[in-house]
């Protein structure tokens, strides 16, 4: 499994820096550095800067205009920065910057913005959500049991992972080729989790133009039949461009 090092760490009250070595799955080096494990390590920064300016618990609520602005090899020095932007209503925003060390070619590699909150209050399920899967193509639909401490979804546990997997194979399905992850448009708590919680996944395609193909993603729960996550993701198309479907 592909991770990163910690080489450095800085910080201040309203930001912090660290550089982290790159080191790569062995067995599967082709497949580059894993979005799910660079969310939870920039995640775990930006956590601990927004509960040190709370001055309590805070728990990640969403995800906005992550940016994937190019890939990672084995070996690279990623320079991480988050920084405190303006709470509005609760809601504390960290700006989030991973680049490539100084000297090394492409220097952004991923910029976006993580949203927490103080409390326990999450966005209610929308239904535009089930509107857009039953008009994008016929959905992906996996089920698993939830893995997750305490109260956090986005940054640790199993599910931001599934959802990473899930939609990547559904991109890659749709376009009949590989595809790359380009950006996350969002990603949102919708309800509570509990630990070992039974959980349905469905992954469609709502867009496709070019060379970029969009998938939905909305994780419900068995038992209480309600949303707890959504996702909206963008895949680059690796060669050739993907079928053409716009969704309203």
């Amino acid at each position: 499994m592909s991770r990163l090092v910690v080489v450095e760490s800085l910080r201040s009250a309203v930001s912090a820096r660290h550089e982290w070595d790159v080191v790569m799955d062995s067995a599967h080096p082709e497949r580059g550095l894993d979005p799910a494990v660079l969310l939870e390590k920039v995640g775990a920064v930006a956590s601990s800067l927004a509960r040190e300016a709370a001055g309590d618990a805070v728990v990640a609520t969403s995800l906005h205009n992550l940016e994937v602005l190019g890939s990672v090899a084995a070996g690279e020095r990623l320079i991480i920065t988050a920084a405190l932007e303006l709470e509005r209503d609760g809601v504390l925003p960290i700006s989030l910057v991973a680049r490539r060390r100084r000297g090394s070619p492409g220097a952004v590699v991923l910029a976006g913005v993580l949203h927490f909150s103080t409390g326990r209050n999450v966005s209610d399920g929308d239904a535009q959500h089930e509107r857009l899967l039953r008009g994008g193509a016929t959905p992906m639909v996996t089920s698993f049991r939830a893995r997750v401490p305490g109260n956090e979804v986005l940054l640790s546990g199993n599910i931001v992972p599934w959802v990473h997997a899930s939609s990547l194979v559904s991109a890659q399905g749709f376009a009949g080729g590989p595809v790359a992850l380009s950006e996350v448009q969002s990603l949102s708590v919708l309800g509570p989790v509990r630990a070992n919680e039974s959980l349905t996944l469905q992954c469609s395609v709502v867009r496709s133009s070019g060379e970029k193909v969009t998938v939905l993603s909305l994780v419900r729960s068995d038992d209480a039949q309600r949303a707890v996550l959504a996702a909206v993701t963008t895949f680059k198309v690796k060669q050739g461009e993907a079928p053409l479907l716009v969704v309203g």
